[in-house]
C-alpha cells in the first residue's frame, strides 16, 4: 500500500526544510520576544498589587486568563496544550514577581 503524501497548503507550500525551519527561528524569536515583553508587564503589575496591599496570585484571573486564550486558540494546538504553555508562563510569571517582592529595589542583572 502505497503512503499518501501529506497535502500543502498555505504560503509555506513550495518552502524546502531549511526555509521552514528558518521561519519556525523566526516566530520563536518573536514569541521569546513577546514573552519577556509580558514578564515586564508582570513585574509592573506586582508593583501596584504590592502598592495596593492585594496578593500576587489572583487564582481568579489566572482561570480568566485560561478562558481567553482557550477562546483564541484556533489550533492546530489542542487547548490542553496552550493551558499547559500559559501555567509554565503563569508560574514563571509569579516566581518573577515573588522574587521581586523579596527584594523589590533590585536591578535587573541585565540593565
Amino acid at each position: 500500500m502505497e503512503e499518501k503524501e501529506e497535502k500543502k497548503e498555505g504560503p509555506e507550500a513550495g518552502m524546502d526544510l531549511e526555509e521552514l525551519r528558518r521561519k519556525v527561528d523566526e516566530l520563536d524569536r518573536g514569541i521569546v520576544r513577546l514573552i519577556s515583553e509580558r514578564g515586564d508587564l508582570c513585574k509592573a503589575i506586582a508593583r501596584s498589587k504590592r502598592n495596593l496591599k492585594v496578593s500576587l496570585h489572583d487564582p481568579e484571573r489566572e482561570e480568566e486568563v485560561y478562558r481567553n486564550i482557550k477562546s483564541w486558540n484556533l489550533g492546530p494546538f489542542p487547548d490542553e496544550a496552550i493551558r499547559a504553555i500559559y501555567r509554565e508562563i503563569i508560574r514563571a510569571a509569579l516566581e518573577l514577581e515573588g522574587k521581586q517582592e523579596a527584594n523589590p529595589h533590585r536591578k535587573d542583572p541585565g540593565g
